[in-house]
């Protein structure tokens, strides 16, 4: 599979993230890979990037290492986060945020376990 500079270098920061078993924002995210937050387009390509990442770690690990990026206020991921988890069928599409809340958490420590 071929990935992007840019894809392959969030991979690399998210990696870094898991292996401190830490978590990381959109912003300090899109800040290290040049995606400018206050631009919708942008935002749209950080979330495609992301996307793409999900696609390797996936077939790499079979998790989704973007279980690592938060939203600042909430501190769990925004909502294409659960879409994509939908799509590898990990969530149901009517999941109630409680059992969303609950599969990000169980997410989030499959990656930390993986990397740390």
């Amino acid at each position: 599979m071929q990935i992007s500079k840019v894809v392959e270098k969030t991979y690399e920061i998210l990696k870094k993230v898991a292996k401190r078993e830490a978590i990381i924002t959109y912003g300090e995210l899109y800040d290290q890979i040049g995606v400018d937050m206050k631009n919708a387009g942008e935002r749209k390509r950080g979330s495609e990037i992301l996307r793409e990442v999900n696609e390797v770690s996936v077939l790499e690990r079979g998790i989704m290492i973007t279980a690592l990026v938060v939203k600042n206020d909430t501190q769990i991921p925004g909502e294409e986060f659960f879409r994509v988890a939908t799509q590898y069928k990990a969530l149901k599409e009517d999941a109630l945020e409680a059992e969303k809340k609950e599969y990000w958490e169980q997410e989030l420590e499959k990656v930390h376990e993986t990397y740390s």
